[in-house]
């Protein structure tokens, strides 16, 4: 389950590395990432049973606004029953409003897949669109996200509240606010709030993550035990 796409989107609308590439005029862009990381959490729940993991990609994206890309990651097979990895397929339409300075929105879909998984229905369909905008050093975003069917549960919607900063030095603070709904569903585990606090730090192309995160109205006692208990996760990453 790939980090909100929201991030990804701004970057392909804005300075990113993605369009750094195209030094020779074409409007084609291509980038990679790679990321090591201590723990694989995604809005608040840790998908890799609290243990490490390794996690890339590879972008396209053209002038016009048009992006596509795929992401994989490990995760736990308790969780996940069957299945080892993830592979998050998604493609979108990225616009940066000229007349609104610093004002860009997206629109998305993406896909789960969990190959082997022992419940196919487990794989997911996921659509998005969200704004965001820059004021000074800072840059406030809202996401929301539909499933019609979230991971076998139910109709799902998934909302997400942020704010970057930028500071000297190539120092970044963040923080952000989402809140999982599932319509008409007994699974109420799986209504919760999630938050997250974060720093960063770049340095000669790697960027580094130190990040707090935590949930509320999770049955915590839930099996696998303790992935949704707060915790600190560190990052490293690297574009190409």
């Amino acid at each position: 389950m790939k980090k909100t796409i929201l991030a990804a989107a701004i970057a392909v609308v804005g300075s990113s590395p993605m369009m750094a590439l195209a030094e020779d005029g074409s409007p084609h862009h291509f980038s990679g990432n790679l990321t090591l990381t201590t723990d694989y959490v995604f809005r608040g729940i840790s998908q890799t049973d609290e243990h490490a993991a390794v996690q890339g990609g590879f972008d396209y994206s053209h002038d016009i606004g048009l992006y596509a890309g795929i992401w994989a990651s490990n995760v736990d097979g308790d969780f996940f029953p069957g299945a080892t990895a993830e592979f998050d397929f998604y493609g979108g339409y990225a616009h940066d409003f000229d007349v609104l300075t610093g004002l860009s929105w997206d629109i998305w879909a993406l896909r789960y897949q969990y190959p082997g998984v022992d419940n196919s229905n487990t794989n997911t369909t996921e659509f998005g669109t969200s704004l965001g905008t820059t004021i000074g050093m800072f840059t406030p975003s809202f996401a929301i996200n539909y499933s019609p069917d979230f991971f076998d549960l139910d109709k799902g919607w998934y909302y997400d509240l942020g704010v970057d900063v930028e500071l000297p030095a190539n120092f970044t603070l963040g923080a952000h606010y989402g809140w999982t709904r599932l319509d008409e569903s007994s699974s109420a585990d799986f209504e919760y709030d999630d938050w997250k606090i974060n720093a960063g730090y770049s340095f000669k192309g790697f960027d580094f993550e130190l990040a707090y995160t935590d949930t509320g109205s999770w049955n915590k006692n839930a099996e696998p035990d303790d992935i949704a208990d707060s915790r600190v996760v560190f990052s490293v990453s690297r574009e190409f």
